[in-house]
């Protein structure tokens, strides 16, 4: 399974909606197999739906997220887990 995971200075990001990084994780029974970062463009809700799902996401874990963007992702496939706060390796353990 592919999770995503927005990064701003370590944490998860308050906000997915505006530019950053995102952790890509590969999970395989609960287990972290491979990680690599990929930079997000700025754009507008649709441009960003389509990028973060070209991703292959499964699921995305993050801060907030305006509606707009949470309802283009869902509609892409991606689970949301949003109103997650921390330090990303946390967050990921």
């Amino acid at each position: 399974m592919k999770v995503g995971v927005p990064v701003w200075m370590g944490r998860v990001s308050p906000v997915l909606d505006v530019p950053g990084r995102l952790l890509v994780l590969e999970v395989d029974d609960g287990v972290e197999q491979d990680r690599h970062e990929v930079m997000l463009d700025p754009g507008e809700p649709l441009q960003r739906s389509a990028d973060l799902a070209g991703q292959g996401l499964e699921v995305l874990i993050c801060g907030a997220l305006s509606e707009v963007l949470r309802s283009l992702l869902v509609d892409r496939g991606v689970r949301i887990a949003s109103g997650v706060c921390g330090a990303v390796d946390e967050v990921v353990q």
